[in-house]
């Protein structure tokens, strides 16, 4: 596997588990909805029966959201091992790349930090972290091409 697209992984595994999260609640929101009827009182939707199929379909959405959720951990645990690999100013820079995501963000900001934010964290410019990126994933498709022989 070329090395970007095992690192990047991380990002769209990531990406999934929130749609699928997003589903989630989508899904509770309308089973668990209130409509005003008019006596101006608030009523349920329907009959509880009418909802067994909605919480059938958001376990189901759970289930498949809770196994979404093991193979990202699985992948990025997988893509830490190797990047933690490399030395250590490049294992660095791919962490804040790919792997470390914002503990806190605005509305509309991306979970993953910017080459800026990434220069300013690191105490040096955009094009060094653009050096010691690319430096990084040639190193790790080294290790990742010498664990494919040895396996295969």
């Amino acid at each position: 596997m070329r090395a970007v697209k095992y690192l990047e992984q991380v990002k769209d595994l990531n990406s999934k588990v929130e749609r699928l999260r997003a589903v989630e609640t989508e899904l509770w929101s309308l089973a668990t909805s209130m409509t005003q009827g008019f006596d101006g009182m608030p009523h349920a939707t329907g009959e509880t029966d009418k909802m067994t199929p909605s919480v059938d379909k958001i376990i189901k959405a759970r289930a498949n959201t809770n196994a979404k959720i093991e193979e990202y951990v699985k992948v990025k645990l997988d893509v830490i091992r190797h990047i933690e690999m490399l030395p250590q100013r490049q294992c660095e820079a791919l962490d804040l790349l790919y792997v470390r995501k914002r503990e806190k963000r605005k509305k509309g900001q991306s979970w993953y930090y910017s080459w800026s934010e990434i220069a300013d964290i690191m105490g040096c410019t955009e094009q060094n972290v653009s050096k010691l990126r690319n430096k990084a994933i040639k190193n790790l498709q080294k290790i990742l091409d010498s664990e494919e022989k040895t396996v295969g």
